[in-house]
């Protein structure tokens, strides 16, 4: 697999990641040459992948793909 279809497929895999925890990810921007991040509409909460000049995989992180959306928490302490 090439890079590019490698990075296809991490984006699509952490896409249904923070779907899954009710996040609403926004475009994937281009930071870097090797680092890409989307927010989540909703809440601003980060994902991102990145790969080193030497790696041959992207790695992933961010707040999105470890919790829940906060829209709940933010809409019931926007209630309060």
């Amino acid at each position: 697999m090439n890079n590019n279809e490698q990075y296809t497929v991490m984006v699509a895999r952490r896409e249904a990641t923070a779907r899954g925890l009710d996040y609403a990810l926004d475009v994937w921007y281009p930071v870097s040459e090797h680092l890409r991040a989307s927010l989540c509409k909703v809440c601003g909460a980060m994902v991102w992948v990145t790969r080193s000049g030497k790696e041959q995989r992207w790695r992933i992180g961010g707040a999105a793909l470890q919790q829940e959306c906060l829209e709940d928490n933010l809409g019931a302490a926007a209630a309060d």
